[in-house]
């Protein structure tokens, strides 16, 4: 990790062994990979007793002076999607850590994992949520003069 990076969330592939577990997790990291912008997964060596790097991908983000916050707010929303792509294309679940407030989830569907996705981002970056909020502020108005 550079000085210009914020460590945000853990994911882990569900599966039912540590070895699919672990190319379910590389499958996923070379989706990422393609697909997103601004955030960057890892595979990340969370057992030092083994020489395998494990089934934890670690999503790293952009300390936010190098970013505005609607550019992030979307570049979130963009990983969230991803992931949930991902998760429905393999049929699989994941497991969640949410590395700013120590919240931790499992099995969780394409669904929830997106919108956990989002809620963990926010906690991390406050100006995601003023994006956020102020995004939907301006889609109402739009559909209230519709």
């Amino acid at each position: 990790m550079t000085r210009a990076e914020v460590e945000v969330v853990e994911i882990v592939v569900e599966a039912d062994s540590p070895r699919e577990s672990e190319l379910l997790a590389n499958d996923l990291l070379t989706h990422l990979q393609a697909t997103v912008e601004h955030f960057e997964p890892r595979r990340t060596k969370r057992d030092p007793t083994t020489q395998s790097l494990g089934a934890v991908l670690l999503i790293v983000g952009p300390i936010l002076a190098e970013m505005a916050g609607v550019m992030l707010y979307e570049a979130a929303k963009d990983l969230a999607r991803q992931i949930a792509v991902w998760m429905r294309k393999r049929r699989r679940t994941v497991a969640m850590k949410d590395l700013a407030g120590e919240t931790q989830q499992s099995n969780l569907s394409p669904e929830d994992a997106e919108r956990l996705i989002l809620q963990f981002l926010m906690r991390k970056y406050p100006e995601i949520a003023k994006a956020a909020a102020e995004q939907g502020a301006a889609e109402r108005e739009n559909k209230g003069v519709a």
